[in-house]
């Protein structure tokens, strides 16, 4: 059977005994997203031992063209992304929302799959050396902020080490498999599929969301005790961020060119639904500034902002209804001076760095201080740098700082100095969107920005200022 189609046919029934029976099928799910990778695997041995011969004793001995690695391995990113941006995050949490440690266990299983998927298809694989990725300075800062905040599980509390671990080597198997991913001779496809992947993957969170007509009390789109909406608006505005890039590129059909435009202003219209401001305002700020920074023409620039206006108004009541109310009503009219009680928040998590600024209270540990809400125990500080600095100290901060400044450094190099003006101006506008996220919104488990996408970019923009082949004119200005 075509390992597509079984890994369809994996995630359909899984989706759809939860879609139509709303049944608690978190082991079918979790077993469903486990197989899928190892089901890509198993076929790609036996289309091995079709074509040459009987099957090798070791599958780390399979010889691939690297044609058909590099279709193999786009394939395998757009599952990935697919599922870890849109698959996994809504419902490993929906359904795992009253077991935190299961649901970090399955998670790493599903990750723990792919990460053995592609490890084996890879590691006698040699045609990207390793050494050219760590060239820039960038890939050096990722990996010492991921042994820092290490380190760092060695002071969390012990009632919350197995869970930190587990969000530990999740994230760190994440960034691997994305690592790996990126080892063929044509980053560009696999790029553009974990893109795809991606934008997908905040649309299924849409739909799924608004199938089962999940609203707050405010009618802001999502859960508030298991999804919340700040959760699902950064996602879906990462998610519209990179369809807007894949609107721009001339590669593709016109066509396909629409298709891509009509998704932008749908997750612009789901990002709006979420009411989530800190999303809504960095996504309007990162658009705008891609939007300049691309390769549009002024009559695209013109259609953009023109549908912008459109999804706008579609929503204009329910901003103007939810602004009223949160103004005139939320927390006795004072949530416009409180920022939504996070000027409390971080006066809490300043007073507490001030007792251990060097080494801070350990890996994803701020939910163990945090005061306690109406919503329970907080689980990040609101802020991106408070947050970090509370987690794992001024070192980590650091760090972070300096992964910031230098993918920026390198991004903006290779901007000088190749052509890819469209893919340098999407990492500048998602540097953009994270920044100003992070003045109001933390990741609990590390930066805003997440670490398995800022490897992807990393790795196709120092392939593209040291190719392997110097005589390749890919990149070329």
């Amino acid at each position: 059977m075509n390992c597509t189609l079984m890994g369809s046919i994996l995630v359909g029934i899984t989706l759809s005994s939860i879609l139509l029976f709303k049944l608690q099928v978190g082991l079918i799910l979790a077993f469903s997203l486990f197989l899928v990778p190892l089901c890509l695997h198993s076929y790609a041995i036996g289309q091995y031992s079709l074509l040459n011969g009987p099957q090798p004793a070791s599958v780390n001995k399979i010889v691939r063209s690297h044609a058909t690695q590099t279709e193999w391995f786009a394939h395998i990113a757009f599952g990935y992304w697919l599922i870890a941006s849109g698959i996994k995050v809504f419902l490993i949490f929906i359904l795992f929302g009253h077991n935190p440690l299961l649901g970090t266990f399955i998670s790493s299983c599903i990750t723990l799959a792919f990460a053995y998927l592609v490890f084996s298809l890879t590691v006698l694989d040699r045609s990207t050396p390793i050494a050219r990725t760590f060239q820039p300075l960038a890939p050096k800062a990722l990996v010492l902020f991921l042994l820092w905040s290490g380190l760092t599980l060695f002071w969390t509390r012990p009632a919350s080490i197995i869970s930190s671990l587990g969000y530990w080597a999740t994230m760190t198997l994440d960034i691997l498999v994305v690592f790996l991913l990126c080892g063929t001779d044509d980053l560009r496809k696999v790029m553009h599929k974990s893109l795809q992947g991606i934008v997908l993957g905040g649309l299924s969170i849409f739909l799924v969301a608004s199938f089962f007509q999940i609203e707050t009390i405010h009618s802001r789109l999502g859960d508030a005790e298991f999804l919340n909406p700040n959760i699902i608006g950064r996602q879906i505005a990462l998610s519209a961020l990179c369809c807007l890039y894949l609107s721009s590129l001339s590669i593709q059909s016109p066509h396909s060119k629409v298709g891509w435009t009509f998704l932008t202003g749908l997750l612009a219209l789901a990002l709006l639904q979420t009411l989530s401001k800190s999303s809504i305002l960095a996504f309007l700020v990162a658009a705008i500034a891609f939007i300049f920074l691309g390769r549009f023409r002024r009559q695209e620039q013109f259609l953009i902002g023109f549908s912008f206006i459109i999804v706008t108004t579609l929503s204009y009541d329910k901003i103007v209804d939810y602004t009223n109310q949160y103004v005139h009503e939320t927390q006795a009219g004072e949530a416009l001076e409180t920022l939504s009680g996070r000027t409390m928040i971080w006066e809490h998590a300043w007073k507490l760095i001030q007792t251990n600024p060097i080494w801070g209270f350990g890996f994803y540990s701020f939910r163990d201080y945090s005061p306690i809400t109406l919503m329970g125990r907080l689980v990040h500080a609101h802020n991106e740098w408070l947050n970090i600095w509370f987690n794992v100290g001024i070192i980590g901060v650091i760090l972070a700082a300096t992964l910031y400044l230098s993918f920026f450094t390198l991004t903006w190099t290779t901007r000088t100095r190749t052509a890819l003006q469209d893919e340098t101006a999407l990492a500048l506008s998602l540097i953009i969107f994270y920044v100003i996220l992070g003045l109001t919104e933390a990741n609990p488990r590390g930066l805003n920005f997440p670490l398995p996408l800022l490897m992807l970019f990393i790795r196709y923009f120092s392939e593209a200022i040291y190719p392997c082949d110097p005589q390749k004119n890919f990149y070329a200005p």
